[in-house]
């Protein structure tokens, strides 16, 4: 679902990440926006609602000076300048504030999608994506489960290139912006490894551009026991299978990066 600041209903948007990790692994995990990447990232945003604080009952959500304090920090991360596509879990839907703290922030340069869990659970997914980038399709899905676990999956393309044909990617509105991001029209590359990502079989890295992405993102259940294995399996069994079915009506799959907690 596309987010704005009108909407806040049953699906919607964001929550807070934890600590980042040390400065060499976040560099590694969030590649330089510039005209010869793209740059995906992804982390937990920890919902307030669950985010203990003091004794074991106490929750940040209780606090709305600390949880505020701590959302405009997570907005000044150097991510949100430095990637084409960022997708977060556990955003805060169920606060009001919070919702258009992100929107107003990101609003300029990202268009913003998200998915509210089921059974009135306070957080779910987000997913922000450059204006440089449109949406030519969008799946929302429900994982049915005990956890009300979900996931998105989203076919986009940088603007001005036609999709890669087929079905899917026919009867698609898009959104026209004025706000763009640095251009993206690129190969997917690591900064250690210019060839991590093989766009297709055969081909160099170095002649290869990627004008089009399938993006997955995933919350997948907190394996809190062994019997909890089997209900991961099947979640991400459902996400391989969406993908699968958009992929085989297209007639020239783009690449595909599932993104998440898992």
């Amino acid at each position: 679902m596309l987010l704005s600041s009108c909407i806040i209903a049953p699906h919607a948007w964001l929550s807070p990440p934890p600590t980042p990790r040390t400065p060499r692994s976040a560099a590694r995990r969030a590649i330089r926006a510039s005209a010869d990447t793209v740059t995906v990232s992804t982390f937990n945003l920890w919902c307030p609602e669950y985010r203990r604080v003091g004794d074991e009952g106490t929750r940040e959500s209780s606090f709305p000076e600390m949880y505020t304090q701590r959302q405009e920090r997570l907005l000044g991360l150097p991510v949100w300048r430095e990637s084409d596509i960022v997708c977060c879990q556990e955003f805060w839907y169920a606060s009001p504030d919070v919702f258009e703290m992100y929107v107003s922030s990101l609003r300029r340069r990202f268009k913003m999608h998200g998915l509210q869990r089921s059974g009135r659970r306070p957080d779910g997914l987000f997913i922000a994506i450059a204006h440089e980038w449109e949406v030519v399709h969008e799946e929302d899905l429900d994982f049915d489960d005990i956890a009300g676990r979900c996931a998105q999956v989203l076919h986009v393309r940088r603007n001005g290139r036609e999709a890669a044909g087929g079905a899917g990617a026919a009867g698609i509105a898009t959104e026209e912006t004025e706000d763009t991001l640095n251009p993206s029209n690129v190969q997917l590359a690591d900064a250690d490894d210019e060839c991590a990502v093989d766009v297709a079989a055969g081909a160099g890295c170095a002649d290869t551009e990627v004008t089009e992405l399938l993006v997955a993102n995933v919350h997948l259940m907190f394996q809190h026991s062994d019997e909890v294995a089997r209900v991961r399996l099947r979640e991400m069994y459902k996400v391989l299978s969406a993908l699968d079915r958009y992929k085989a009506t297209l007639a020239a799959p783009p690449p595909t990066l599932i993104c998440g907690d898992l």
